[in-house]
């Protein structure tokens, strides 16, 4: 298969047309409330979304004839939205989003994002090979030859080459996995409302990563606050809550959720905004219980439709799918990054969360953690206080053999893993604690993109012990920025680290010195966020004079790996060595 790039071309520069007329907030043309954040608003100042074409898409979704790029054209001719994530003259076309990659790859994935749902609306036609293999530059299909096929049999996962795991994918994944969950959420051709489901799924994938571009991120205003626990005059930096507020406060500013139904709208708030519930969080056990499934529980519980549940669901298949940013070469982070067995237990993951409505929130998520343990692991769970700890770091490395994490684990010194056992077991929920490690207090931390770090690192023990070293160092400073109390037992404060986990392991260790002496430190954003940021020392200056909180990271190298031969769970002596097997590329990080 010839070398391609995967991605599509940037929108082009000229204004969208206007189709309509331009939404305000009070109906009359006049602006009566202040903007939560001017450059959204200047930025879709007379943009409107192009319905007529919008509903031709979900019309034609399962037409033979209705090609990806014909697709792919309407999606740029009529979500204003897509343009975001470059509208800015002065920005840097490689400027960083939240995330840690650019703005530009953020449009990559959002279109590899809408390609997926083209392709996974339409599986028995040709959407599977599209999902696996994607399109040629051209935009034609790719063949695959008898020959290419067969190279691909007995052999595992780790050894088959790019065009061998696209083949074996294609051939024997069970795709009534994903037809299923089309169905489940009301968006197969046999629903009688299939066309408005399609429609709200197609427009909530066109603007769901926008509040990634910090630029757009929105201000609480007084009226709103405390929202999520921002208060008035704060800016919302976790991007899904960015959205919500938007959405719940602001709607007017996307056009391509104002023009919705109001029973569309109201599924689409359900899956982005009420829940406020990040599935990534819960398969790689990123998050504490309390600020991860408290709001979704909620939700559950107050008569939400079922197939509201799976339109979210299927939303977060496609999101992921998109991941990689190289939308025409197919849903790589699932066909190529993940084994199969990897993928079955993301959608395995789909029915335990249903067991919520009669559950709290810490008993499922233990329960979620052991039986994944079972499931990766032939030796018993620790039972000291560990336990939490090691069952979440086995779930964010995403390892073939998952024995290596706990030995990177038992590498650490003392400090550190007494560190990682009392922050990674915190709940975030008040009066409720882990049954195998009770340790209350709060607020419990979420490290936002820590299982991008420990994937990142996987390679070998050594690695992986440092990553870990890490996440101790940046969990140390956070409760000296955040300490601990009672009080603040049900609450939850995100610790963005996505800059740790785009930089080389060695940089991270190695003083970053230089001609701008600079530094890593831990910035308290708000009452509810931190983030991890490389400062040069000028920058420290300025927030000392501005009296902003941080704390200095200060990265060790890393320990030697020693296998304790009295550790928990292993009565025969030390939890097995050799160097650690990795799923390639795997992980859930999106």
């Amino acid at each position: 298969m010839a070398a391609r790039t995967g991605k599509v071309p940037e929108p082009p520069d000229e204004d969208m047309p206007v189709f309509g007329k331009t939404l305000t907030l009070d109906g009359s043309g006049k602006r009566k409330k202040r903007s939560p954040n001017q450059t959204l608003s200047q930025a879709m100042e007379g943009k409107a979304t192009d319905w007529e074409t919008v509903h031709e898409m979900a019309s034609r979704m399962r037409d033979p004839d209705y090609s990806l790029q014909m697709f792919y054209e309407d999606c740029i001719d009529s979500f204003p939205e897509l343009r975001l994530f470059f509208d800015d003259e002065n920005a840097d076309a490689n400027s960083r989003a939240s995330s840690g990659i650019s703005a530009a790859a953020e449009y990559q994935r959002t279109v590899g994002a809408l390609f997926a749902v083209y392709w996974l609306l339409r599986i028995d036609l040709d959407g599977s090979n599209g999902f696996c293999f994607g399109v040629d530059d051209d935009w034609k299909k790719i063949e695959v030859s008898d020959s290419d096929i067969a190279a691909a049999e007995g052999k595992p996962f780790s050894q088959l080459s790019v065009l061998e795991k696209r083949s074996s994918f294609e051939r024997t994944f069970d795709w009534k996995l994903f037809s299923e969950l089309v169905a489940r959420a009301g968006c197969a051709a046999s629903d009688h409302d299939c066309k408005q489901r399609i429609v709200a799924l197609l427009c909530l994938t066109s603007f769901h990563d926008i509040m990634k571009v910090k630029k757009l991120t929105p201000i609480v205003q007084k009226a709103h606050a405390p929202y999520c626990g921002y208060d008035a005059g704060v800016r919302i930096l976790d991007h899904d809550v960015a959205l919500s507020y938007v959405l719940e406060h602001f709607p007017e500013l996307l056009p391509s959720f104002a023009g919705l139904g109001k029973e569309e709208q109201r599924s689409v708030l359900f899956t982005q905004a009420k829940m406020h519930f990040n599935h990534g969080w819960f398969v790689q056990a990123e998050a504490p219980p309390g600020g991860m499934l408290s709001r979704f529980k909620e939700v559950m519980n107050s008569g939400a439709q079922e197939r509201d549940i799976d339109l979210y669901f299927l939303h977060w298949v496609t999101d992921l799918a998109g991941a990689e940013a190289t939308p025409m070469a197919g849903a790589e982070k699932f066909v190529l990054k993940f084994p199969k067995a990897v993928l079955g237990s993301f959608l395995w993951s789909m029915s335990f969360l249903r067991q919520l409505k009669s559950k709290s929130e810490t008993e499922l998520v233990e329960e979620y953690l052991e039986a994944r343990w079972s499931k990766l692991l032939d030796i018993p769970i620790p039972q000291d206080r560990s336990a939490v700890a090691l069952m979440r770091l086995v779930l964010m490395a995403q390892l073939e053999d998952s024995r290596a994490v706990v030995e990177a684990y038992r590498a650490l010194d003392s400090v550190d893993q007494k560190c990682l056992a009392t922050e990674l077991s915190k709940t975030g929920c008040s009066g409720s604690q882990y049954k195998r490690c009770p340790i209350g207090g709060g607020p419990a931390f979420l490290l936002y993109y820590a299982p991008a770090l420990m994937q990142r690192n996987k390679g070998s023990v050594k690695t992986m012990t440092t990553a870990m070293q890490i996440l101790a160092v940046v969990l140390r400073a956070s409760r000296a920025v955040w300490p601990q109390s009672q009080e603040d037992e049900s609450k939850t404060v995100s610790i963005n680290i996505a800059t740790l986990k785009s930089t080389a392991i060695e940089d991270l260790i190695r003083d970053p010195g230089g001609d701008f002496r600079q530094l890593w430190i831990l910035q308290k954003n708000n009452n509810a966020e931190g983030e991890v940021i490389l400062c040069r020392a000028k920058e420290l200056n300025r927030l000392m004079a501005e009296t902003v909180t941080f704390r200095a990271l200060d990265f060790p190298p890393p320990p030697q790996a020693k296998p304790d031969p009295a550790s928990p769970g292993n009565a025969k002596g030390g939890y097995p060595g050799g160097p650690a097997k990795a799923v390639a590329g795997g992980g859930f990080s999106a």
